[in-house]
Order: C-alpha cells, then structure tokens, then sequence
C-alpha cells in the first residue's frame, strides 16, 4: 500500500489524493498543541534510586561546593530492574562539571553499566534547577531523561527540572511522572482508594509524592561514609599557574603547557606563548564587554547605566570586585557569572592552567591603564 502523502499550504495540512484522471489534495482537520514533548512510556526509576542520587547530590554539594553528577542507564533486556545509575570521575568546577574518561578509574567502572548511558543527573550547587544553555545543548545529542537539581543549601526543599530526549525530539517532563512515589505513600493511596474519591486522594498524593522527591533522606548526613569512595574520583582542580613569575606577570605559559594537552583545541596554540596580558585581553573583550555579563553586572551594582554608557576600566573594575566578592559567588547571579567564566577559559584557554589571582591583577593593571588614557584625553 503505497503510504500518505502530506502537504503545508498557508499554514493549512492537506492529504494529497489521485488517480488516473487526477491529483488533488483534501485538507485535514488537525488539532492545535500547545507542545509536543515526548513522553516517557517506560519503567518508571525506582524511588530507592533517585534517593541515593538526591543523597549523593546533597552530600558532594556540602563537600565540594561545586556541581556534581551522575549517568542513567536503562536496560532493555532487564525486565525486573532496568535502570541503574553510575557516579564517574568527574571534574568539577563552580557551575560547571563533567566526566573525566582519563581518571585510572573510568574504564574499570563503565564496564558494570550497560552499553548505553540514557540520561543524566547534576545539580545546579545553591542556585535553582532550570536547563542552562550548557545543559540544552549538551541533552539535545544525549538520549534520555536529564534531571537538574536546584538549591542544594536546602537539603529538605530542593528544586528538580526534568526533560527527556528521544529521538530528535526534546522537551520539559515532571519528575513525578518519571519517578516510582516511595512505597509507603504508593500503599497508603492505594488503600484509600476505596474510601475517598480517587481525584481527591490523587491530588494529595500528588503533592506529597513531589514533595519527597525534592528531599534528601531524613538521616542523609549519616551516609558519608557510603559515598567516600566516590569523592576520591572527584577533582576539582583551581586556576593554578605553578612556577616562578616575573614582574608584571608576564611569564609565558608556553613553559608549563601540559604535553598530554596538545590534542586539545584551544584558540591559542602552545607556540604563541600567550601571557596573561593575552588572557586578559581576551576576557575584557570576548566576555566582561558581554550584553550577558553586563545585565548580571547592573544586577550586582544595583544600576540601570549599561556598559555603552560607562568608561571601559570602570566596566573592569565592576566585574573584577564581583569575581572576588565571595558572598555573591554563592548567590544565583554569582553562580551563572562564574559558570559563564569557567565555560569561556575551559572552551578558549583549556590548555592553560591559570591562576586568578596574576588573571584579575593584570586585569586590574589593564583598568589603571585605560583609566590614565581618559584622564589625560580630558
């Protein structure tokens, strides 16, 4: 049978229809959406799971202070217990994470797991659970359900985000339609069924079963020791430049270049030889003159005067003191602004280990310079 054929005409669907005589098409009544998310028809994760991961993600938070994360795995040919899920090395850094396939540790592990990874989980440190941009374009080639987990100071109200990726298709999901309720609010609804109507118990049910996914375990503290294993293959290295400095902080880099690196795309290439003055350079122009780090910037100083209408070294300046400011570096704001700072060294400069105290001093001297160019055009 040969298959339908579909035309778009003026927004219009049309069923193209012929035969010998001729072609003609006969429009189709199709129902207006509001998404078309796809929806998750498989076994749901089981509630013991998604506790020790909430648990895990609470307790590396309290540790590191950075995100955290873990892979999802679902087994097809495991009828009974289909997802399982992996904590892997990882690097870790502020707002950002990820795996780290070169830890002595990764390809021992990934053997347990199945061959295919189908989601993920990471929190989001004290910052509240939405899909960075990161993270939307990193899911969109990663099949699965994606979990991000918010406001990890507050280990009993935490905030969960939930997609799933199928296909070529990408979309928001809720976490209690993708996680078992625990067992004792599943049998108590299941017995009250009988006695009350059902959309009045389900409403409850509903809201107790969201709210104990967004909590860790009564005695999580009590854990540790199950999860210390894990913090070994956590690393979270700092922007450290080791060896001696000249004045100025103009040493080449091209000296500390980890050989092992080289396979690496990086914008500046080992034999540039780029100082910090370069690095620098780059930042004040690629990412603090950014309509992004601006609006974060009018946040933090509590103005409405955009960086078009203020002096370059007073722009500097502003984000260098929200960089060192450590009360807004737990804050939403300083969370995104420190994201924003590790995606652009890690995808512009990731062959460099760099030390952000020589980073902003430069910066700092760069400002004074600009600052002196103003004074003396007055």
């Amino acid at each position: 049978m040969k298959p339908k054929e579909y035309k778009v005409f003026e927004n219009n669907v049309y069923e193209l229809q012929e035969n010998d005589l001729y072609t003609t098409y006969a429009k189709c009544k199709v129902p207006a959406v509001k998404n078309i998310d796809p929806v998750w028809k498989g076994a749901l994760i089981p509630h013991a799971m998604w506790r020790d991961i909430v648990d895990w993600c609470v307790l590396s938070y309290e540790k590191f202070k950075s995100e955290t994360l873990v892979f999802l795995y679902y087994d097809l040919n495991n009828k009974k217990n289909p997802w399982s899920f992996w904590i892997p090395p990882q690097i870790t850094n502020g707002m950002t994470v990820k795996s780290n396939p070169d830890s002595k540790f990764f390809a021992e592990e990934r053997k347990n797991f199945p061959d295919t990874m189908f989601g993920t989980v990471h929190h989001h440190c004290s910052s509240s659970a939405f899909q960075s941009g990161t993270d939307h374009s990193d899911e969109l080639s990663r099949e699965g359900l994606h979990f991000t987990i918010g406001n990890l100071d507050k280990p009993f109200d935490l905030d969960i985000h939930a997609r799933i990726t199928i296909g070529k298709t990408h979309g928001n999901a809720i976490a209690s339609d993708l996680i078992e309720a625990d067992p004792v609010l599943q049998k108590s609804f299941e017995s009250l069924q009988a006695t009350y109507q059902t959309k009045t118990i389900k409403k409850a049910f509903d809201t107790l079963h969201d709210s104990n996914l967004r909590s860790a375990s009564k005695d999580y503290t009590k854990r540790e020791k199950e999860f210390e294993k894990h913090y070994q293959k956590v690393e979270k290295p700092s922007y450290m430049f080791y060896g001696k400095h000249s004045q100025g902080f103009q040493t080449s880099l091209d000296d500390y270049w980890d050989e092992e690196e080289e396979s690496k795309t990086s914008v500046k290439k080992k034999e540039e030889g780029a100082t910090y003055d370069d690095i620098a350079s780059d930042l004040i122009d690629n990412l603090v003159m950014t309509r992004e780090v601006d609006d974060l910037r009018m946040e933090y100083k509590h103005s409405l005067e955009s960086m078009y209408v203020l002096e370059d070294h007073v722009v500097i300046n502003n984000f260098i003191e929200m960089i060192e400011d450590p009360i807004f570096e737990h804050t939403s704001d300083g969370m995104a602004l420190h994201e924003l700072l590790d995606d652009y060294l890690e995808q512009h400069w990731s062959g460099y280990v760099i030390d952000m105290v020589f980073l902003t001093n430069e910066m700092t001297t760069m400002s004074k310079e600009l600052e002196l160019e103003t004074t003396s055009h007055i």
